[in-house]
């Protein structure tokens, strides 16, 4: 058994011996690392902090003493000392651990978080509740040096220091966020790593201060002699002027080193403390130690490789382009020049690239203030991002009608990152701005031509701009087209149909389409439009489609509330369309980790699923759309010997017979009386596999219904005189043969129809005209029956044994039908 598998709570490290814990502290890098290859996930950061977490949960005793950690890219070990390195072959998969700290996987997991630079404040309110309540437990907040660059991290520390609130704050400092860091904060960090004169200045001037006279002067006089040894060898030690006692720097890959400082911060009770630990990013694992960049995140062992670009590749080059037309443009990110594939970009244009760290606030409003200079900033930050900076959109940005560019990459379901990193709410918070306009692509050669249009609309000062783009491949598409803008507000019609319109948006377009070519298996054609923009909308298109198809789904990869559906729905409402509208999107309800083609199927918004909605919202009308087909064939090969009547009555066979077949069992015994007039009845039956038998008095009509409908069986018979043996159908369909009898003389073939029907099957049966002017030279007086013969011939139906089920009254043409379905009792 090895040290690791001897490890079930934090606790069982309390047992161990210095030996052991080293060989511990290697297994852990070695199960990282072959455990997250396979899985996917974040590899480097973990490595960077395997002693830390050994050392803070043998120092502390969680879940007693709350642990907070910053994200989840350093918590890995945590997760595996806490009872669910079992479970590591599931990390990131759907119904498995997630990537980040979770509330509800784990109660040593204190807050999730997968936004930087929230720990600090969560740890402050932990601790405040604790006091409250008067318990005595520690809460340390762990947080690395890029979350740090963070303005929330310096609220918090801001607020405890003022608050004296017994907190630790435990700095892991490697330098790194997910690229190298930036700032003046990164520039401090680096002035403490390397302050080793101070350490050995102070010891000696201990000494020295040792020997000095006591009293007040001379302890004074240490108070000064030290702070000034650290404003000589230690510039800008902010920490201890915002209230913390800082202890460090340490090396965080000394275990014994980190557990004795954790000790002396956990035993200090006087206020805040600081401990910095020095760590390595990737440390012990030599790939990722020489590009801790790349072994930030791996992707899962196997994993296809791209066929087509990725979208945020081609967001990069179309940026480039954008750059290389106008001295104007520059780009900003916060913290995520490679993430949103600019870093290229700085080495081509270092004025003009802009790397703010995690502070999206400070580059949303950096980019207003470009704005106001003329110059045509373009914010690439991923949509899950953007929400930080949300206050400075509106009081910055869109109150002020100011033109920024707003790129979101990941616009739409990320995958294994789960919940925290979910791109589902852009269109939302955003389309409520005044003036702003939002846009995405259906493929990558649309998404260059927007971030094109983006730009121009910037740069010629009409306002706020954001396009939207998903994680992952593009469709493989040529992008070698002159760059255009798209007129603003304009959709395109992709595919046109006469039973429903499809209108997508962004990345669903290709599914849509998909969909489309689907639902024709069913007889059923769909318009596709790709709206290309939420706001505005091209309302001249979809109301023009409005008023010619009743029937709207709109798809997005977004919530339905407030998203790009809501949206339509507002416009049909106001303008007083009736269009009955189905909304495909995600619902309320947070979206967890698992690949992108499990959640869209899962939601429904990938092909099948959007095909599968258009049949569940209007479970009739493929049916109806593929009987009708099936009606047209059967009167086109016959040549004109069976008349149909408008196509509003002949659709309504389809919609009859999926009735009787709700009603049926698989492979149902099914009689046609009178099927050469009823052709299409019969082909219909056949085709939902029925085993039909048609019976005609009409020799030619047999035989013509026999080369239509080869599946079936006919015979040719006088429905009067013709007999069977009873108790042989499920069910008797008649929609022409009874109407050809007398009324009067109906009557008497009930009783023999209740004989060959089984106990329960049905008749489905056409048994009379209403009264139509001007119709009786064609059909003859004797078919027609007033609507007060009614009552009458249900009483016959009881008298047979068939009890009615319903009754309807359904126009075709010049004539009217009364169709009723009864039951053999």
């Amino acid at each position: 058994m090895t040290v690791l598998d001897r490890i079930q709570q934090p606790r069982d490290l309390r047992l161990l011996h210095r030996d052991e814990l080293l060989e511990l502290c290697r297994e852990i890098r070695e199960f990282t690392v072959d455990s997250v290859q396979k899985t996917g996930g974040h590899i480097s950061s973990s490595l960077g902090t395997v002693e830390l977490t050994v050392a803070l949960h043998r120092v502390f005793d969680s879940p007693r003493d709350k642990l907070v950690w910053d994200t989840g890219h350093q918590a890995y070990v945590h997760k595996m000392l806490t009872g669910r390195r079992g479970r590591f072959d599931t990390l990131r998969q759907y119904g498995g651990i997630s990537g980040f700290l979770a509330r509800n996987e784990s109660e040593h997991d204190q807050f999730g978080a997968g936004h930087a630079g929230t720990s600090i404040s969560a740890a402050q309110g932990m601790a405040v509740a604790r006091d409250l309540k008067g318990d005595d437990n520690h809460v340390v907040a762990i947080i690395g040096d890029g979350a740090l660059t963070a303005g929330m991290a310096f609220e918090a520390m801001n607020s405890i220091g003022h608050m004296r609130t017994r907190v630790i704050v435990v700095l892991n400092d490697n330098g790194m966020s997910i690229a190298p860091n930036v700032g003046a904060v990164s520039r401090m960090l680096e002035a403490l790593r390397t302050a080793q004169p101070y350490r050995g200045a102070k010891h000696i001037g201990r000494q020295v201060l040792e020997h000095m006279p006591g009293g007040e002067l001379a302890e004074e006089a240490r108070r000064r002699i030290f702070t000034s040894l650290k404003a000589l060898f230690i510039p800008n030690i902010l920490f201890e002027q915002l209230g913390f006692t800082y202890f460090g720097p340490i090396d965080g890959h000394d275990l014994f080193a980190v557990e004795g400082v954790l000790e002396k911060a956990r035993d200090f009770g006087d206020g805040p403390v600081f401990v910095h630990v020095q760590t390595q990013k990737g440390h012990g694992y030599g790939p990722a130690e020489d590009d801790n960049v790349k072994w930030h995140g791996v992707s899962a062992s196997g994993t296809a490789k791209a066929t087509a670009p990725q979208y945020t590749a081609v967001f990069a080059d179309a940026v480039r382009e954008v750059l290389n037309a106008d001295q104007r443009a520059v780009a900003i990110t916060a913290a995520m020049p490679g993430g949103t594939g600019l870093l290229p970009l700085f080495k081509e244009f270092p004025e003009r690239l802009f790397d703010v760290g995690i502070c999206e606030q400070h580059a949303v409003t950096f980019a207003a203030g470009l704005a106001t200079q003329g110059i045509v900033p373009i914010v690439a930050v991923y949509s899950t991002f953007l929400q930080r900076g949300f206050d400075q959109v509106v009081h910055d940005v869109a109150v002020q009608d100011l033109s920024v560019v707003f790129a979101m990459d990941r616009g739409g379901i990320v995958g294994d990152d789960g919940r925290t990193h979910q791109g589902l709410y852009d269109i939302a918070y955003l389309r409520i701005l005044p003036g702003m306009t939002l846009m995405a692509p259906k493929d990558e050669a649309e998404l260059r031509q927007m971030v094109w249009t983006a730009y121009r609309h910037a740069a010629a000062n009409r306002g706020p701009i954001g396009l939207r783009f998903p994680r992952g491949t593009g469709a493989g598409v040529a992008r070698d087209a002159p760059l255009t803008e798209i007129p603003i507000g304009v959709s395109e019609t992709l595919r046109e149909g006469d039973g429903v319109v499809i209108l997508a948006y962004g990345n669903p377009v290709a599914a849509a389409l998909e969909a489309a070519e689907l639902l024709v298996r069913d007889g059923l054609e769909a318009t596709v439009v790709n709206a290309r923009f939420a706001k505005p909308l091209d309302e001249e298109r979809i109301l023009a489609l409005a008023a010619r198809i009743p029937r709207f789904v709109t798809v997005e990869e977004h919530v339905i509330a407030g998203g790009f559906g809501s949206a339509v729905g507002e416009l049909l409402a106001e303008r007083g369309a009736r269009v009955d509208l189905e909304m495909l999107g995600i619902p309320d309800e947070h979206v967890d980790h698992g690949s992108q083609k499990l959640w869209r199927h899962h939601y429904g918004i990938d092909a099948e699923g959007v095909a599968a909605a258009v049949r569940r919202r209007w479970p009739r009308l493929a049916l109806v759309r593929r009987g009708y087909d099936v009606i047209s064939r059967t009167y086109r090969d016959d040549d004109g010997m069976v008349k149909p009547g408008t196509d509003e009555g002949t659709e309504h066979y389809a919609g009859w017979v999926d009735e009787l077949a709700q009603l049926l069992g698989p492979r149902a015994r099914v009689l046609d009386l009178g099927c050469g007039a009823g052709i299409p009845a019969t082909r219909l039956l056949a085709e939902k596999n029925f085993d039909v038998l048609g019976v005609d008095i009409s020799g030619v009509q047999i035989q013509r219904a026999r080369q239509l409908v080869p599946g079936a069986n006919f015979e040719q018979a006088d429905m009067a005189t013709w007999e069977h043996e009873s108790e042989t159908f499920d069910a008797v369909v008649s929609f022409y043969a009874l109407i050809h009898v007398p009324i009067q003389d109906q009557r008497s073939l009930l009783p023999k129809i209740r004989r060959w029907l089984r106990p329960g099957g049905y008749l489905l049966a056409i048994v009379g005209f209403e009264r139509w002017t001007g119709v009786e030279d064609y059909l003859g007086a004797p078919m027609f029956w007033d609507h007060a013969d009614r009552e009458t011939y249900l009483a016959w139906l009881n008298e047979a044994g068939l009890a009615p089920v319903w009754d309807r009254f359904v126009p075709e043409g010049s004539v009217g039908h009364t169709l009723v379905l009864a039951q053999a009792t």
